[in-house]
């Protein structure tokens, strides 16, 4: 499964730890990225019952790592 997220310009450092031009096109696993708060995404991403759920995660998730930001 491949699920994106578009940020506005300026918008993803906040929630990136790593550089955006080691992520700048490519197709990078969550939990590369997060590791294993990433890899407990991707799981519950992959086992949700519609895509209605799969964003209402990714969603939370985003914000409590913006939270963690600041």
């Amino acid at each position: 499964m491949i699920m994106g997220v578009r940020f506005r310009p300026g918008g993803a450092y906040r929630f990136l730890p790593l550089p955006l031009d080691k992520l700048s096109n490519r197709t990078i696993p969550t939990g590369d990225i997060w590791d294993l708060d990433g890899k407990h995404l991707e799981e519950s991403v992959v086992e949700a019952h519609d895509n209605a759920e799969r964003e209402r995660l990714v969603e939370e998730f985003l914000m409590r790592r913006l939270a963690m930001s600041t």
